[in-house]
């Protein structure tokens, strides 16, 4: 019984870490967007650069 509550215990703390993980990337990727502009509806990327 002791071996199940330490692997379980192994699981979650593992878990726990992937998430920790999973939420920094997530932090770093609203940053990364938060940056980027889309080009106007209806232009191409030449008639943005040549507007520009």
């Amino acid at each position: 019984m002791g071996a199940i509550i330490q692997q379980n215990s192994d699981m979650v703390e593992q878990s726990s870490a992937e998430t920790r993980r999973l939420k920094d990337e997530v932090e770093t990727l609203i940053e990364l967007l938060r940056r980027f502009r889309a080009r106007p509806e209806g232009r191409s990327a030449g008639a943005a650069r040549r507007a520009a």
